[in-house]
């Protein structure tokens, strides 16, 4: 399955750090850099 959306609600205000990790059968890829979302 590929998952090209991720959706998080409800979170309390600060600041979300995230990354992505690609897994296939040959195992896991590189992951991107991190991302950091700032909730209000």
């Amino acid at each position: 399955m590929i998952v090209k959306h991720y959706r998080a609600t409800g979170l309390p205000p600060g600041a979300y750090d995230f990354k992505v990790i690609a897994h296939n059968s040959r195992g896991d890829g590189p992951a991107s850099a991190v991302s950091t979302l700032n909730v209000a």
